[in-house]
């Protein structure tokens, strides 16, 4: 092997190199973003709604059955049953929205973790692809410091964007 003598990647692999670069940055960016404190926070919030709705469910079936109770001896119509127990739907149907709202938001946030996660490995396979591939275009002096080649003496010759002269 020798010392390097030419470095002989070209513009192009270098520009590619640094849009791989910025991809992984923008990338982990987003990923940071998807596991930070906002949306921590916004995972919190949803739980809390659901609990407060379950808690409310809680409320409206044990004033369902004092309304019934109430029912079963005069105090109340069959209107006030009717009316409690479609308050008590509306809590229910509450619970499930907010559940539905927060499993939904943690199965997306999950994802795209995910997704984000595969892009970066994918974004460093390619990098590490076109970093090799410039590294295997350095040309080497040999030990000895001669080039054998079968092209005549001083004829121009073009390898890769680099025009040289063959002496």
């Amino acid at each position: 092997p020798g010392d390097s003598l030419i470095s002989l990647h070209s513009y192009e692999e270098e520009v590619i190199l640094v849009i791989i670069r910025r991809s992984i940055e923008e990338n982990d960016a987003k990923l940071n973003e998807v596991q930070g404190s906002r949306v921590e926070k916004r995972i919190a919030h949803l739980v809390s709604i659901a609990e407060r709705r379950r808690s409310a469910v809680e409320a409206r079936q044990l004033n369902l059955d004092g309304v019934r109770q109430e029912y079963e001896v005069g105090s109340k119509t069959t209107i006030d049953v009717l009316i409690a127990q479609n308050r008590l739907s509306e809590a229910v149907f509450d619970l499930m929205k907010a559940s539905i709202d927060s499993d939904s938001y943690n199965m997306n946030v999950s994802d795209t973790s995910f997704l984000l996660t595969q892009v970066r490995e994918i974004l460093e396979s390619e990098w590490s692809y076109v970093d090799a591939f410039k590294s295997r275009l350095l040309v080497r002096a040999p030990g000895s410091g001669v080039f054998r080649t079968s092209v005549r003496s001083g004829t121009p010759v073009k390898i890769g964007s680099v025009l040289g002269t063959v002496g």
